[in-house]
């Protein structure tokens, strides 16, 4: 069996594994330079939870024993999981009332909390959120001004 053949099985296995949260993210995400990414398309990954928990050694080698490849990736890994952590405490967002399917996909880009999406630009929302499309966005932004303005009525009242 050829080390391709070995690596593709082992992805399909971690393709099986990884079925939540930002590990089914695409790679394209990531933004990595068109290099990096074809490098690591070349060897039939796709999404980050392929190489999420790979040591240095392989990533090394999927990238081609390349050092400033391999820099820029795990740099890139870094940002995301910055970026992605969600929050330990905080308003979950299922109190807005937005819909399952908003829900979900915030939930997908790891937006847990009411305090996690009201930090977000709403060009951000626009723009780098896929599946946030001008009804979506509405209805977030609605949901939004309508829990902050609970929230103060009930503050003042208090």
């Amino acid at each position: 069996m050829s080390d391709k053949e070995l690596y593709e099985d082992h992805f399909k296995e971690i393709r099986k594994e990884y079925r939540h949260g930002y590990d089914r993210v695409p790679i394209e995400d990531l933004h990595l330079s068109i290099s990096v990414y074809n490098r690591l398309r070349r060897n039939g990954i796709r999404m980050y939870g392929e190489i999420r928990h790979l040591p240095d050694w392989k990533l090394a080698q999927l990238l081609w024993c390349d050092k400033s490849a391999l820099s820029e990736l795990k740099q890139h890994m870094e940002w995301f999981e910055k970026k992605r952590k969600p929050s330990a405490a905080g308003t979950p967002i299922e109190v807005l009332g937005m819909g399952s399917e908003i829900v979900n996909t915030l939930k997908w880009y790891a937006i847990y909390t009411v305090e996690d999406l009201a930090s977000i630009s709403t060009e951000d929302l626009k723009n780098e959120i896929k599946g946030i499309g001008p009804a979506r966005l509405n209805r977030i932004l609605e949901c939004l001004s309508v829990y902050e303005f609970r929230r103060a009525t009930n503050e003042n009242a208090a």
